[in-house]
């Protein structure tokens, strides 16, 4: 930061005169440009705004935030949350005032889009971020003039900044996962803040600096005595501490944000395990001591072990809710919020008591410093307003004009003539003659055009959201064959093109493209209460808790299979990454060293009239395909069948689906394989 020339620094003597007030407050001059009412009000109002959007946001608009950052407590506070607007509107606020109100400013104008939204949160963040930023670079390049009240003004503005950026972030951090410099150089910037904030709590803690009647005392004072152990109390320690732990898990949370595969590197990814398996630790002892009870009625009704189960089950119960709350956005946006009013706080009360340490001079003046700051909300503002009037706008008409036309032509069936309703609701003569004579708008003629009508097009799009909660995203190809065959089932002979999926994307923003994720069905539908049961059994075995658990294999939560299936690209809800499919059928590959042993392989029949599968060699494949044509079949390595002695194979033959599936569409039969083999 640079060697200073000259400045004033108290001796200890002094220090201690100063604090027995046997001399006058050191005196120094108001500086409206760093703590004028102007700047801290423009400051407060960018905060307050912000973190206000960002909580609307998070409790009332579903979409922006995406589903993955929420846990269960999360969704319940949105539900409550919603339930009490509702209930606040309908008992507050009259019927005829509503009407009203639907009446002049209906709901599809103040529904703003998820886009729009997001993009105003965006502005809002960057806005805050380069301020933030940028006011500290002004600080510490100052730090042999700039006083120690000015300094912690500036430092709890900046800290406003940051802090108001983690509370809206959550809503743009799909959009910032677009591009990965959008993400870079906001890092950056970050990353400068909080370098900034970690030396300032050192300097905010230190017994040197703010000291009473000292508030003009250059910061380079509290500079001079930064490392030195001594100058922090147990107490000052202690609060320096804290807000060091709470300033870095800030930082750890954005970084997460827009980084997330920052958890899966080491040592991340291991003190991530490591504190979910002591937050699970009464979960695995409720389990094995119900497990107990199961095996020996008898001790379970003992007394000694119904204390166990009853301190087992509160604790699991703490456990639980504080994994839940921990884990959850609610949380994190609570630590935000109480460092917000924290700040706010601090600048209040310094600002109050500078005048009785040594100010001289008025800082509630409006200056230029002052009005220019204010003068700036009006780019914020004006965004805002812009988005929401784009939010208003169709394909070819606002929806101001068009409900304008509306209240037009109900004049002029009215009675009124065409000039008068013109003129009154500011509308072109020559449209309302036009739509009077029954001419198409520019809308409808387009919506006439389409081959297949809006209204089942808004079917599909739901049909495919459906769909994708289901576990059963359709790709491309089948989604058109089904539009195609409910076109012909409504009477139309019209053929789909294969653009037609890509313009219906195009038109219905809520679904998109999206990777997919196979997993099989049998995972899905076998998580019951007594598997789970059966694997916590298995895991609290002594050989099984030998093994880390980095080392087991396929012990992860989604339960998505290697080697299942198919990864394809599937329809689903615009605001998922990926979605998970199910698979129903168990897929395999026939490695080049069966293929050289084909006398190893077995070719296996399914019949749904027969209640179990007949096999046979593939020599007697082979021999049998010079006779009639044969059913669905495939061929299979020895060892995943069931051979002659009766060993269970790994295929559900019970279900009904067995053996007419994919595989065989995709041409999987005796005739293809037995040929592939060579045999």
């Amino acid at each position: 930061m640079g060697t200073c020339s000259t400045y004033f620094c108290p001796s200890d003597g002094e220090y201690v005169a100063y604090l027995n007030g046997s001399v006058e407050p050191y005196a120094f001059d108001a500086d409206p440009d760093i703590a004028g009412i102007g700047v801290v009000v423009s400051f407060f109002i960018y905060a307050l705004w912000t973190s206000g959007l960002a909580i609307i946001t998070y409790l009332f608009i579903d979409g922006v935030v995406p589903d993955r950052f929420y846990t269960n407590l999360d969704r319940l506070i949105q539900a409550r949350a919603n339930g009490l607007l509702f209930s606040a509107i309908e008992k507050l606020i009259p019927l005829q005032v509503r009407q009203f109100f639907d009446y002049l400013w209906p709901h599809r104008l103040r529904t703003i889009p998820r886009g729009n939204l997001q993009s105003i949160c965006l502005q809002l963040a960057d806005i805050q971020l380069v301020t933030g930023a940028s006011i500290l670079i002004a600080l510490y390049s100052r730090h042999c003039v700039v006083t120690q009240y000015h300094f912690y003004v500036g430092l709890q503005l900046s800290y406003l900044t940051f802090i108001t950026f983690q509370a809206v972030l959550l809503g743009v951090v799909n959009v910032l996962h677009d591009g990965l410099f959008m993400r870079v150089w906001r890092y950056g910037w970050i990353l400068v803040i909080f370098a900034a904030i970690f030396v300032s709590r050192f300097i905010e803690w230190n017994d040197y600096f703010m000291v009473d009647t000292l508030y003009g005392l250059s910061i380079q004072c509290t500079f001079d005595k930064l490392a030195i152990s001594e100058y922090y109390t147990p107490t000052q320690a202690g609060m320096l501490t804290l807000e060091l732990v709470v300033l870095i898990w800030s930082l750890w949370s954005i970084t997460t944000l827009l980084f997330p595969r920052v958890t899966e590197m080491p040592p991340f990814a291991q003190l991530s395990s490591l504190s979910y398996w002591i937050l699970s630790a009464p979960t695995r002892k409720l389990v094995i001591m119900r497990a107990r009870a199961e095996a020996d009625p008898a001790e379970a009704r003992t007394t000694k072990f119904k204390m166990k189960h009853n301190m087992t089950t509160i604790a699991f119960v703490v456990t639980l809710s504080l994994r839940e709350t921990i884990y959850s956005q609610a949380f994190d946006l609570l630590r935000v919020y109480t460092l917000l009013i924290a700040a706010v706080n601090g600048i209040l009360y310094e600002r109050g008591r500078a005048a009785e340490n040594g100010r001289q001079g008025d800082e509630n003046q409006f200056g230029f410093g002052q009005i220019l700051p204010l003068l700036l909300l009006a780019l914020p503002i004006s965004t805002f307003a812009e988005e929401i009037w784009k939010s208003g706008d169709s394909n070819d008409m606002p929806l101001a004009a068009q409900l304008r036309a509306s209240k037009a032509l109900d004049e002029v069936a009215n009675g009124r003539s065409i000039r008068a309703a013109s003129k009154l609701h500011q509308v072109e003569r020559t449209y309302l003659s036009r739509r009077i004579r029954g001419v198409q708008t520019r809308e409808e003629y387009n919506e006439s055009l389409l081959k297949v009508s809006k209204a089942l097009e808004d079917k599909l799009a739901k049909w495919i959201v459906i769909q994708g909660q289901l576990g059963y995203a359709p790709p491309h190809a089948r989604f058109r064959a089904y539009a195609q065959r409910l076109l012909l089932k409504s009477g139309s002979h019209e053929r789909l093109g294969r653009k037609w999926v890509t313009r219906f994307l195009q038109r219905h923003h809520e679904v998109r493209t999206l990777k997919g994720r196979a997993i099989d069905y049998r995972r899905l539908n076998g998580a019951t209460e007594a598997t789970c049961n059966v694997l916590f059994d298995r895991l609290a075995l002594r050989e099984i808790r030998r093994i880390y658990s980095r080392n087991r294999y396929n012990a992860d939560e989604f339960g998505v299979m290697e080697g299942m299936g198919e990864n394809f690209f599937v329809l689903g809800e615009a605001f998922k990454k990926f979605i998970l499919l199910k698979d129903a059928f168990k897929r395999f590959k026939v490695s080049a060293l069966e293929k050289a042993r084909p006398k190893k392989l077995r070719k296996v029949e399914a019949d749904p009239n027969q209640e179990f599968v007949r096999l046979k060699n593939v020599k007697e494949v082979k021999a049998g395909l010079k006779g009639n044509a044969q059913g669905p079949s495939f061929v299979i390595p020895q060892n995943e069948a069931q051979d002659e002695e009766g060993e269970e194979s790994d295929y559900d033959t019970d279900d009904p689906d067995y053996g007419f599936g994919d595989s065989f569409k995709l041409g999987w039969s005796v005739r293809g394989v037995a040929r592939d083999l060579g045999v």
